[in-house]
C-alpha cells in the first residue's frame, strides 16, 4: 500500500533565488496550506493524491503533477503540526514517526556509533570498531551484537546525515523488491479488472475478480499460456493499493462514501447573541386529537429556532403542516416578534436552514432583507452544521413527549405493543401549552452540559452586553407578507384565486387610482392589505369574499385545495368526454336559434282569431279553386311532412290558383298575411 510520494523539487530562498534541490515527501496526514485554508492529505497515489479540509468538508483529488507545480509557484505550503507557518516536509524520520520498537532498535545502534566516533584517530578501523563493539554489547548486556560492516555501515549513515539520530532508525519497510513479476500483458489485466469489474455498484467479490483475471489472460495469451498468474492474495494485494474512497464511491455510491471517509468536522461556534441561528423542522412523536370530535388528526410539526451561543430557543411553531416555508415563516415571526429583554428571541444575524427549498418563500426573503437577517444554508450531508438542534430534539422527546399519552415513541422496536392511537388523548392546543411550560420552566432553567449554563440565565447575561434589535407583531405582521401587484375591480382585488373587497378600494376605482399592491400574509388567509402605489403610507385592510374558507387558512393549506379540485376537473373531463362542454353550448345555440319569434307568434294568432296562418292559408287555397280539388289534398298538398307529393298536382293549374290568391288584398286580414310574409314552402314549381 502506497502511502508516501517523493519529489526533488527546486527550492527557493527568501529573496527568489533558486538555492538548490530541495526533496519533498508527500505522506497521508501531512498538512499544507491553498488560497489561505488548510487541508490534510488523506490518500497518497503513484500519480493523484486525495486532501480534505481540516476544518471538514467533502474531499478533492489532484494530480500529483499539479500538486508539485503549485509547490514550485509557493501556491501551496507545507504546515508544520505546531502552527501554520511554511516548512518544507522532512524525508528524514522524526522522533514521533517511530514505533517504540524502532526507537529502541536505533538508541542501541546509537551507542555503538557513539562508541566508535569517540576515538579521533581513525575511528573506522578494524581495531577500533571491534574495541567499541566489545565495549558496548558488554555494558548494555546486548547478546546480538552488529558485525564490523554493519557498524561501519552505520557510521556512514550518522555522518552523512550530519549527526541526525534519526537517520539510525530501521528502516524494514524499505526492504524488498518493489519490481512487478508478472508480465506487461498480465499487468494489463489486472488493471482492467479493477477498474472495469471491482469498481461497480454491484461490488464483486475479490475471488469473482481473480476469476476474471484468470480468464481474461489466458484468453488473451491463446494458444499460449502464461508462465506466471495472480494469485488470489496478489488480487487482495492490488485491491488495498487502491485508493479506499474511491472504491467506496464507486461500489457503494457518494453517500456511503462521504458518510465512513469524512470525519465529524469542528462544531460550530459563536461569539455573540443571535450571531448564529439553526431552523429546521422535527415530527413529534405524538399523536393528537380533534378537540370537538376526539378523531385522531396525526402526529404534529415542530418548527424551531436554535441560538448556538447560549443554547436558547429563540422561536418555535406548532402546526399538523409539515415543514415548508410557511411554517418555517411562522416561527421566524415569533422570533423577531419577541422582546429580548423579557426573554431569548429578536433579530437574528444569520440563519442556518437545510440545503433545499425549505426556506424558499418570497415572504421569507422579504422579512429578511427588510429586518437585516442572512440565511446560510447548511452543507449537504453535513449533520454538523445542525448537530445542536438535533440534539435538543432528542432531548425534548425523553423529557416530555415520550411522557404524554398517545406517543408513538422514536421507533416501531421502542413502541413495541403500545398503542399509541387507542391512547390519544391531547389536542394541538393542549400540546402547544405543554411545550411552551416545558421550554420555559424545565429547559431553559436547566444546566445545558455544553455551556455549564443554564440558558435563560446565559441570555440574560449576554443580552446586557449586547442589545438584540426586535419589532412589534404588528409591524412584522406587515412585513413578512408577499407583494402582489394588482388592480382594483369592483371594488375587489383578486389574489391566487380569491377576492378581497373594501369600501374604501370601491372609492379608488372611482377615483381612477386601481393600481394597488396587496400585502398577503401566508399563514391567514382571511385578509389582506392593500398599499396604493402613489401613497404608500396609504394600507387598507380588505377581507376575503369566502370568509368561512378563508378563515385561519394557510398558504399551503389553499395550494393543496387548489391542487385536488384540480384532479376533480380533470376526473370530471375525462368521463364527460373531449369537448363535453364546447359540444353543449353548441347544441344550446342551436336550440334558441330554431325557436318562432313569439311575439309575431302572437300577432298573427290575434289576427287570424286563433285559427293560425297554415289553416287560413288552406281556406284561401280552396276558396281560389273553388272546388276544383278536395280540400283535404290541398291540405295534405300544404303540409310538407305529409307523404303525398306536391308534384302530382297539375302545375298549370297550381299557378293559376296561386296568382288569383295573391291578387286578393280586399280584407285586413289578407294585407296583415302579405306583410308577415306567408311563405309556402311547401311548393317548389
Amino acid at each position: 500500500m502506497r502511502y508516501a510520494l517523493t519529489y526533488l523539487g527546486t527550492n527557493k530562498t527568501r529573496g527568489g533565488a533558486m538555492s538548490g534541490l530541495a526533496q519533498h515527501t508527500l505522506k497521508m496526514g501531512q498538512r499544507f496550506s491553498l488560497k489561505n485554508q488548510a487541508f490534510e492529505i488523506t490518500f497518497v497515489e503513484a500519480t493523484s493524491l486525495r486532501y480534505a479540509a481540516c476544518q471538514g468538508g467533502r474531499p478533492y483529488r489532484m494530480p500529483a503533477q499539479t500538486f508539485w507545480e503549485l509547490l514550485d509557484r509557493s501556491m501551496i505550503g507545507f504546515l508544520s503540526n505546531e502552527d501554520s507557518n511554511v516548512t518544507d516536509a522532512p524525508t528524514k524520520y522524526r522522533l514521533t514517526h517511530l514505533t517504540e520498537s524502532q526507537r529502541l532498535e536505533m538508541l542501541r545502534r546509537f551507542a555503538y556509533v557513539k562508541a566508535v566516533l569517540a576515538t579521533t584517530d581513525k575511528p573506522l578501523s578494524k581495531k577500533n570498531r571491534t574495541r567499541s563493539i566489545k565495549s558496548v554489547s558488554e555494558a548494555t548486556a546486548d547478546h546480538m551484537p552488529p558485525s564490523l560492516s554493519t557498524l561501519a555501515r552505520w557510521v556512514k549513515s550518522y555522518v552523512i546525515s550530519d549527526g541526525d539520530v534519526t537517520a539510525l532508525a530501521p528502516q524494514h519497510n524499505r526492504k524488498g523488491s518493489r519490481q512487478k513479476k508478472f508480465s506487461m500483458e498480465v499487468e494489463n489485466v489486472i488493471t482492467r479488472a479493477l477498474r472495469d469489474d471491482f469498481l461497480k455498484l454491484e461490488h464483486p467479490s475479490v475471488k469473482q475478480i481473480h476469476c476474471n483475471v484468470i480468464g481474461r489472460a489466458i484468453e488473451e495469451a491463446a494458444p499460449a499460456v502464461p508462465t506466471s498468474l495472480p494469485s488470489v492474495r496478489t488480487i487482495h494485494r492490488r485491491v488495498k493499493e487502491l485508493d479506499p474512497y474511491i472504491c467506496a464511491l464507486k461500489r457503494y455510491g457518494p453517500q456511503y462514501a462521504d458518510k465512513h471517509f469524512r470525519a465529524a468536522g469542528a462544531s460550530l461556534e459563536a461569539s455573540r447573541l443571535m450571531e448564529m441561528v439553526m431552523i429546521d423542522g422535527h415530527q413529534m412523536d405524538v399523536l393528537v386529537i380533534d378537540s370537538d370530535t376526539g378523531e385522531v388528526l396525526g402526529r404534529p410539526f415542530l418548527v424551531c429556532l436554535f441560538d448556538v451561543l447560549t443554547r436558547c430557543v429563540v422561536g418555535w411553531y406548532i402546526s399538523l403542516l409539515p415543514f415548508c416555508a410557511t411554517t418555517a415563516l411562522g416561527a421566524i415571526k415569533d422570533m423577531c416578534s419577541r422582546d429580548p429583554l423579557a426573554g431569548p428571541g429578536g433579530v437574528a444575524e444569520a440563519i442556518t436552514p437545510d440545503n433545499g427549498p425549505d426556506l424558499a418563500s418570497a415572504a421569507l426573503r422579504n422579512l429578511c432583507k427588510k429586518v437585516g437577517m442572512h440565511i446560510n444554508p447548511a452543507k449537504t450531508y453535513c449533520p454538523n452544521d445542525k448537530a445542536h438542534l438535533e440534539r435538543f430534539f432528542r432531548t425534548l422527546n425523553e423529557q416530555l413527549i415520550h411522557l404524554i399519552q398517545g406517543t408513538t415513541f422514536s421507533s416501531p422496536t421502542d413502541r413495541g405493543e403500545y398503542d399509541s392511537t387507542g391512547k390519544a388523548t391531547i389536542s394541538l392546543h393542549k400540546l402547544k401549552d405543554l411545550f411552551e411550560d416545558w421550554l420555559e420552566n424545565v429547559y431553559h432553567c436547566g444546566i445545558h452540559s455544553g455551556t455549564k449554563r443554564a440558558p435563560s440565565l446565559f441570555w440574560r447575561d449576554q443580552q446586557a452586553l449586547m442589545p438584540i434589535l426586535s419589532f412589534s407583531s404588528e409591524d412584522i405582521d406587515v412585513i413578512a407578507r408577499v407583494a402582489y401587484k394588482r388592480q382594483i375591480t369592483s371594488g375587489r382585488v383578486l389574489v391566487e384565486n380569491l377576492y378581497y373587497k373594501s369600501d374604501a378600494l370601491a372609492t379608488l376605482e372611482q377615483r381612477n387610482q386601481r393600481d394597488v399592491t396587496v400585502l398577503l400574509n401566508e399563514l391567514d388567509l382571511g385578509y389582506v392589505y392593500v398599499q396604493h402605489d402613489s401613497d404608500p403610507s396609504l394600507i387598507i385592510r380588505a377581507d376575503g369574499v369566502r370568509t368561512e374558507y378563508t378563515k385561519n387558512l394557510t398558504m399551503y393549506e389553499h395550494k393543496e385545495v387548489q391542487k385536488r379540485l384540480k384532479l376533480l376537473t380533470q376526473k370530471d373531463l375525462e368521463e364527460l368526454g373531449p369537448y363535453a362542454y364546447e359540444i353543449a353550448r353548441w347544441r344550446l345555440w342551436c336550440e334558441i336559434h330554431d325557436v318562432k319569434d313569439s311575439t309575431s307568434a302572437r300577432r298573427l294568432k290575434l289576427l287570424t282569431e286563433g285559427v293560425g296562418k297554415k289553416q287560413v292559408a288552406k281556406e284561401k287555397m280552396a276558396t281560389v279553386l273553388d272546388g276544383a280539388l278536395p280540400l283535404e289534398f290541398i291540405s295534405a298538398t300544404l303540409d310538407s311532412k305529409h307523404p303525398m307529393a306536391i308534384q302530382s298536382i297539375d302545375r298549370e293549374a297550381l299557378a293559376i290558383g296561386i296568382d288569383s290568391f295573391q291578387n286578393i288584398t280586399s280584407d285586413n286580414s289578407t294585407r296583415e298575411l302579405q306583410s308577415d310574409s306567408v311563405e309556402f314552402d311547401t311548393f317548389e314549381l
